[in-house]
């Protein structure tokens, strides 16, 4: 069974892999949107409708690792990487954990580290849920 699926591609065929505290911020549940809310002068408090409550977005930071047996096989899957994060729209599926596909925005990298060999690296994604 696959660890990571992108777009319906399994991950590890092109090198790529869940980085630490992948899944940590991946099932962080996501918080409420604001409830609708009334503060009359006419009553104690204020009067909240909790009816039918929304989940807000969410940015997330995803650690991904990169990597290859040579630098060559190394930066074409780091070039398929990049092909992903450039189309904005992705979709991850964890198997182990559940069926739910995260629908995710690209929205920038934030850090990036590559080994001597040119062989590893990880990528740090900001996205948006």
């Amino acid at each position: 069974m696959s660890d990571l699926i992108i777009n319906g591609v399994d991950a590890l065929e092109h090198g790529i892999r869940m980085g630490e505290g992948f899944l940590n911020e991946l099932l962080c549940p996501a918080p409420l949107k604001e409830f609708i809310t009334n503060e009359s002068r006419l009553e104690h408090g204020k009067r909240v409708i909790y009816n039918e409550p929304r989940f807000d977005s969410r940015d997330l930071t995803l650690v991904f690792t990169i990597e290859g047996s040579t630098q060559e096989e190394y930066l074409a899957n780091f070039k398929y990487f990049n092909s992903i994060l450039a189309k904005g729209k992705i979709e991850i599926k964890v198997p182990a954990i559940s069926d739910e596909v995260f629908v995710l925005t690209y929205q920038r990298s934030s850090g990036f580290g590559i080994n001597l060999a040119r062989t590893f690296s990880k990528v740090s994604v900001k996205v948006a849920i």
